[in-house]
Order: C-alpha cells, then sequence, then structure tokens
C-alpha cells in the first residue's frame, strides 16, 4: 500500500486469486508487519506472472481512496519510545518474507523472483542493524543474529546468484532509510553492504565493530 497524507492507496485481489495460490497471513507467533507476507506474496506471484507469462487478470488498481486511516499515537507502533521498530520489525520482516517465498515458491515461481524477495529482506535488514547498533546498542546481539540465521538458512542459497540484485535494493531500498536516520547517529559509519556480508559469512559476531 502507498500512503498519502492520511489517505491509504492499495489493490484489491480477487478471492480466486488468493485461493488459487493458497495466499495467506503468517501463523508463526505474534510478530510486526504480518500484512507484509500477505502483500509480498501478491507481488512476487504477480510480477511472475506479468513478467513470465504476460497474464494480469486478477487485479484491480484503485486510485482514489477508498477508506482513511485513523493514526492513534498511543497505539503499540506509534508508542514506547519506538519499542516496536526495535525489538518487532526486524523478526518481522524476515517471519513475513520468508512466509511469501514459501508460498512463491509453492506457486511454482521461477527462482529470480526468490532471490529479488531475499535480496530485499536482506536489505531492509541491513538498514534495521545500522539503525540498531546505533540507537539501541543493547540489542545488536539479537539482531545480528536473527540477521546471520537468515543469511545461512536462506539468502546463502542463492547469494552466487544475487550479487547485482543485492546491490541495486542496497540503493533502493537500504540507503533512502539510512539517510533519513543517520544524522542522528553520533559515529560516521561507511555503509558498505559487501562488507556486511562478508562479515556475515565469516565472523560470529561484529556489532561492536560498527560502535568503536
Amino acid at each position: 500500500m502507498d500512503r498519502t497524507d492520511d489517505k491509504t492507496i492499495g489493490s484489491v485481489y480477487k478471492r480466486s486469486f488468493i485461493e488459487m495460490y493458497d495466499i495467506h497471513f503468517s501463523k508463526e507467533g505474534s510478530y510486526a508487519n504480518e500484512d507484509y507476507g500477505f502483500s509480498r506474496a501478491c507481488k512476487i506471484i504477480i510480477d511472475f506472472l506479468e513478467e513470465e507469462w504476460h497474464f494480469h487478470p486478477m487485479i484491480k488498481h484503485i486510485y482514489m481512496p477508498t477508506f482513511y486511516e485513523h493514526i492513534d499515537k498511543n497505539s503499540l507502533t506509534k508508542s514506547n519510545n519506538n519499542e516496536f521498530f526495535y525489538k518487532k520489525l526486524p523478526a518481522g520482516i524476515i517471519i513475513n518474507g520468508v512466509h511469501a517465498i514459501n508460498i512463491a515458491e509453492k506457486a511454482n515461481v521461477s527462482v529470480q523472483y526468490i532471490i529479488k524477495e531475499l535480496c530485499h529482506i536482506m536489505a531492509q535488514e541491513y538498514f534495521f542493524f545500522l539503525s540498531i547498533v546505533q540507537e539501541r546498542p543493547e540489542l545488536a546481539d539479537e539482531v545480528w543474529e536473527l540477521i546471520r540465521n537468515f543469511y545461512f538458512n536462506y539468502y546463502r542459497t542463492y547469494s552466487k546468484f544475487s550479487y547485482n540484485t543485492l546491490k541495486i535494493y542496497f540503493k533502493s531500498t537500504s540507503l533512502p532509510k539510512i539517510y533519513g536516520r543517520v544524522n542522528s547517529w553520533q559515529k560516521k559509519i561507511t555503509f558498505n553492504i559487501d562488507r556486511f556480508i562478508k562479515e556475515l559469512e565469516t565472523e560470529y559476531y561484529t556489532p561492536l565493530r560498527y560502535l568503536t
């Protein structure tokens, strides 16, 4: 979904499309961004159908607001000093991203679309890691292990095919978000996702390196 002021603009999917590919929300615990897994699964499959088969009959884009979003400043996601961002989002993106990938694999989506999604997740997690290591360093160990487990269990399988794709997502996904927060960081960091991936591969623990 795209947000314009207080309006949320998104897509409506036909029930037949949802049922055909068994697209559903993740049931794994109570994590942030459960809608992410659903919407990303739809996106992966639709991109595959459009690009590979030139087939796109099951989605309707709505270009006018159909409902208005109410922002509750006391909600879980807005309150408590951004605890939602620090403690829930990194895990939520991975869990629901993997959920979307599992749905796409069952739909026999070509491997390049799976690689794109893995790179998208990795780019987002790089942003979370740099933010947390600067803003909440006491959580750095936990986030590092979370990302490292994702790397070895999912991303690494396709890593030799994903270098250029990861660089694209690094520039389009990581950097804009990083630049939005970097002014509040005390230490100037060289943003290098290649180094980050290498450290995930070869080191057991590195977050403190970003603080010294």
